[in-house]
């Protein structure tokens, strides 16, 4: 039996510094488009010892990743879903609504399949992930990831897999009044 702990990455500057808008930095970087840095961190995860640790290949979860443990390896299957918040909302509700609105519309193009990372290859990536984890040694797992792809992960697992043909389920797990999870902190599941 594993232990697997994922969390989200640290708190990063969309902004690139001050070089775009909250949302234009946003939009660019869930395009993947750009690869913000994480922002300083006054406190680290101390994963338990011998514990792998896991990362997407987003620069910002390489960042976090490395707060954790040297030498973590990273693996596009914990990769942020893609998807163009500028399909999603305008700048102008962004401004209005924030990120209450990008997790109701997000929740929304993933039911009827609109996100540019189509729902059938973020179902085939979470089973990939499950296979993978459960084919590392014996041990805690400790992995960084995103947002959104976490939810997804979550509610696949926590539904049985029943998300996979009810994707209006992702609605359980997604709430627009709370953020998805604050940063560096996850879920754990066991396999």
């Amino acid at each position: 039996m594993k232990t697997i702990t994922i969390i989200k990455i640290a708190a990063y500057d969309p902004t690139m510094s001050g070089q775009y808008s909250m949302y234009r930095g946003y939009c660019l970087s869930t395009l993947q488009e750009i690869q913000p840095h994480i922002k300083p961190v006054e406190r680290t995860v101390e994963p338990k010892k011998g514990t792998a640790v896991l990362c997407s290949t987003l620069t910002r979860s390489q960042e976090t990743a490395l707060l954790l443990r040297p030498r973590p390896k990273p693996t596009k299957l914990l990769n942020e879903i893609r998807f163009d918040l500028g399909q999603l909302l305008s700048e102008r509700e962004f401004n209005a609504y924030g990120s209450s609105l990008v997790r109701e519309r997000f929740v929304q193009a993933f039911t009827e399949d609109s996100l540019l990372e189509q729902r059938v290859e973020v179902i085939r990536r979470v089973r990939a992930l499950l296979g993978y984890l459960s084919s590392l040694e014996e041990g805690d797992i400790l992995c960084v990831s995103h947002s959104f792809f976490m939810k997804v992960l979550e509610a696949y697992i926590k539904t049985g897999g029943e998300l996979e043909r009810r994707s209006e389920l992702l609605a359980n797990f997604i709430s627009t009044k709370r953020h998805t999870y604050p940063y560096m902190e996850g879920f754990d599941f066991e396999l």
